[in-house]
Order: structure tokens, then C-alpha cells, then sequence
């Protein structure tokens, strides 16, 4: 079994997943080189995509509290609900 430096370069080209690789947000160090993430009590690294579905999560929150508020405003006498 060949286990030389070249040969993990080579196989690491014909990877049909290494396009996922560009999906995850790889840790660096202080100069910029990309570093192994080896930890055991981790979900792994963390999807790009991620800060999107929380941008939407947050609009979609931001959105029902508006409507709260207006209908507390259109309703006040449900007030007391919220104390």
C-alpha cells in the first residue's frame, strides 16, 4: 500500500466528494494555513450555509414578533396576557 505524501495528493484530486470541502468553514491559523480539525465531542465543521438558515430563523422570528406587537396594539385589552 502506497502511503507516501504524493500518492494522499494524488487520490485527494480524484476524491468525488472534494467538492463538498468548499462547503465547510475549514479552520486557519494565525498565517493563513488551513489546520486539521480533529475533535471528538464535535458535530464537525460548520456548513457555510448555516449563517443563512439562521439569517431566515431570525427574519421568520423577527416577523411573528411584529405581528405580536401589532396585535397587542390592536388589541389591548389582550395585555394582560403577556404580565
Amino acid at each position: 500500500m502506497n502511503t507516501s505524501l504524493d500518492y494522499a495528493n494524488q487520490q485527494d484530486l480524484i476524491d468525488p466528494l472534494l467538492s463538498f470541502r468548499n462547503k465547510f468553514h475549514i479552520p486557519k491559523d494565525k498565517d493563513g494555513r488551513e489546520v486539521l480539525y480533529l475533535c471528538g465531542n464535535s458535530l464537525g465543521l460548520m456548513p457555510k450555509i448555516t449563517r443563512e438558515y439562521i439569517l431566515q430563523e431570525l427574519a421568520i422570528i423577527l416577523s411573528l414578533a411584529l405581528l405580536i406587537i401589532l396585535h397587542l396594539n390592536l388589541h389591548p385589552h389582550h395585555h394582560g396576557l403577556l404580565r
